[in-house]
């Protein structure tokens, strides 16, 4: 749940701010707080710390894809109707 949180929190702030200093100031923490969680509750799940380090090591590409997809939603705007 904390991986999907920040996914969303990705695709969110890329959708919203329009700086990219401001996407990165808050999406690098939340990404640190995700992962320490990640890491930190991987035993309570019946795995591994190294588990957990694996899991959020593959969060990262999928972060930077969200990161892009939410900034090209931003730059697409609404459509009109003539």
């Amino acid at each position: 749940m904390v991986a999907l949180l920040s996914l969303v929190v990705a695709l969110v702030i890329a959708r919203c701010a329009h700086r990219l200093r401001t996407v990165l100031a808050v999406q690098i923490p939340a990404f640190a707080l995700g992962a320490a969680a990640l890491i930190g509750t991987s035993p309570n799940h019946g795995s591994s710390y190294a588990t957990g380090v694996l899991l959020a090591v593959a969060l990262i590409p999928l972060t930077v894809l969200m990161l892009a997809l939410g900034r090209r939603w931003r730059s697409r705007g609404v459509a009109t109707i003539a």
